[in-house]
């Protein structure tokens, strides 16, 4: 039996194992990522196929979950260099420095707004506040913008397959790429669908976590920046606008309800249930992206009260009571009211001190 076993383990060591190996060391780490993902994806649609009947797809596989992930890594190892050249040079330095500095200032007047709508008063009163807000959303504007600019420049993908496919026969490819990387169409092939598929994830994972509606509110704002400096004081404009859609959401339903013919009876319930599905879809995320804005707000709200806010002063204030000092004649005095929604309630009261504000002393 072992004589007859011994030349398939020959064979198998010599043209089996041998060429694997082979073939693994040739590629780089980049196309081992995308060569293990994608044998994970093929192995995970045979265990439990992702659910892709809701707009947009929802991402439930931990198999293609893991692949999407070891995907990513791929594209950040092999863009990471592309990145720090562009950064050398000075207008990749400008370029840069200008598209984070536009993001930290959307997140700088959004962090502004969101003191605003909990104390009622600008956010200059409240520095360590509208400091820790900052802080709260900085990290998820970089990280959200870095990766969807990371995988929006994957869509022009198609036409460096095609220059692939133009320069290979005159012999300039290498131009684009080391002599020795191997397979550069079909890497890109493979990149190319692991960006459309993440770039699919990130809107839902925006989504879900209630980030898409700050950041759908966001480009609406730059929208109508654009498109309202001419019609700004235009009194024909309408006054009620609807609602925004939330990110990602697909007008295609609606575009049709409106501008194509009048539907069949037969076509009108299947309209009709995709129509109510997109409505309920949007519902749950403008309830998630409300969800998300409630505990933040409630977290600056008590960081407000706990920490800046002060429990004694030099004007006289509630002993139940935290106050700050706006100037030297006024302050703000935040009580604990279960009644409010963030449970505090903010009062702008004269600052009565020994010196000062005796005339607006309430008699006993």
């Amino acid at each position: 039996m072992m004589r007859l076993l011994a030349p398939i383990k020959r064979w198998s060591s010599r043209f089996g194992l041998v060429r694997i190996k082979s073939f693994w060391l040739s590629l780089t780490f980049p196309q081992r990522c995308y060569f293990s993902a994608l044998m994970i994806c093929l192995n995970g649609l045979f265990v439990d196929l992702p659910v892709m009947d809701e707009t947009p797809p929802t991402f439930s596989n931990p198999f293609i979950n893991f692949a999407l992930f070891i995907a990513l890594i791929a594209l950040v190892v092999e863009f990471w260099p592309r990145f720090y050249h562009f950064w050398e040079s000075l207008p990749g330095k400008a370029i840069i420095l200008l598209f984070y500095a536009f993001v930290a200032n959307y997140a700088l007047v959004q962090a502004a707004g969101m003191i605003n709508d909990i104390t009622g008063l600008n956010a200059d009163k409240f520095p360590y506040s509208h400091n820790m807000a900052l802080l709260l959303s900085i990290p998820s504007w970089f990280a959200i913008t870095t990766l969807f600019v990371l995988l929006i420049t994957q869509l022009a993908m198609p036409l460096y397959l095609l220059a692939l496919l133009i320069l290979r026969p005159l012999g300039v490819h290498e131009y684009f790429h080391s002599p020795d990387y191997r397979f550069p169409f079909i890497t890109g092939i493979v990149r190319y669908g692991f960006s459309l598929t993440l770039l699919a994830a990130a809107v839902t994972m925006t989504q879900e976590s209630g980030l898409s509606t700050s950041i759908n509110e966001t480009l609406s704002g730059i929208a109508r920046g654009f498109d309202g400096v001419i019609d700004v004081n235009n009194e024909d404009a309408p006054q009620d606008a609807e609602p925004e859609e939330p990110l990602g959401i697909s007008l295609d339903v609606q575009l049709q309800s409106e501008d194509s013919p009048t539907p069949q009876p037969e076509n009108v319930s299947a309209n009709q249930l995709k129509l109510d599905k997109v409505r309920e879809r949007n519902s749950k995320i403008r309830q998630k992206g409300q969800a998300y804005d409630q505990h933040i707000k409630q977290f600056i709200a008590n960081f407000v009260y706990f920490q800046e806010a002060d429990e004694k002063s030099r004007c006289e204030h509630d002993t139940q009571s935290r106050i700050v000092e706006l100037n030297d004649f006024e302050i703000v005095e935040i009580f604990r009211d279960s009644t409010q929604p963030l449970r505090y309630r903010y009062e702008v009261k004269p600052c009565i001190s020994a010196a000062l504000g005796h005339q607006f002393k309430q008699p006993k």
